[in-house]
């Protein structure tokens, strides 16, 4: 009975253990995907507005430039529509879960996030289409301005060197708290 009672308890606190990692490794992940989803649709904003705000000086008089400002415009405006039907965190989004990836706002109506995203992006993508540049995402503009991975470049030297400077100022030493370049 006493072996019993003692896989029981190990069973059961095994299971304790595991839904707290899961619970945790979740919420992570959750974070995480919060951060790349907002980082995507702030790339789209920044899009749609500086089109916006470039549009009056591509304006001529000529009909076939019109026509093509007409269409940019027209795109700009699908992007920012489909940006407001985004959820945000004035609608209480995740305010109830199913077991499924749909989330439901504060009136219990269904949200599909990631369809309300893949509509962000493929106006985004129109829009780049329309303006000739296809291939402009927030993956090529991240892989453009990453920093550099070894230690041996201008961008990690002049950081050291501010590091360096700083320790200098405030008599801390150095040697072992440089801070990788990622």
């Amino acid at each position: 009975y006493a072996l019993t009672s003692s896989l029981e308890q190990g069973r059961l606190e095994g299971k304790q253990a595991g839904l707290e990692a899961g619970y945790q490794e979740g919420r992570i992940l959750g974070q995480t995907k919060g951060v790349d989803f907002g980082m995507e649709v702030g790339f789209a904003m920044g899009l749609a507005h500086a089109v916006e705000q470039q549009l009056p000086s591509m304006e001529n008089n000529n009909d076939k430039e019109d026509d093509k400002v007409h269409r940019i415009r027209k795109s700009v405006d699908d992007l920012k529509r489909a940006i407001e039907e985004f959820p945000n965190l004035q609608q209480e989004l995740f305010h109830y879960h199913d077991n499924h990836d749909t989330a439901f706002s504060v009136n219990n109506s269904p949200i599909d996030v990631r369809e309300k995203l893949q509509r962000i992006r493929a106006r985004s993508k129109v829009l780049t289409a329309k303006l000739g540049i296809p291939h402009h995402s927030l993956k090529q503009v991240l892989q453009h301005h990453a920093l550099p991975q070894n230690g041996n470049d201008k961008h990690s030297s002049a950081s050291n060197q501010m590091q360096d400077d700083k320790h200098k100022r405030d008599g801390t030493s150095n040697n072992h708290d440089k801070v990788p370049v990622l």
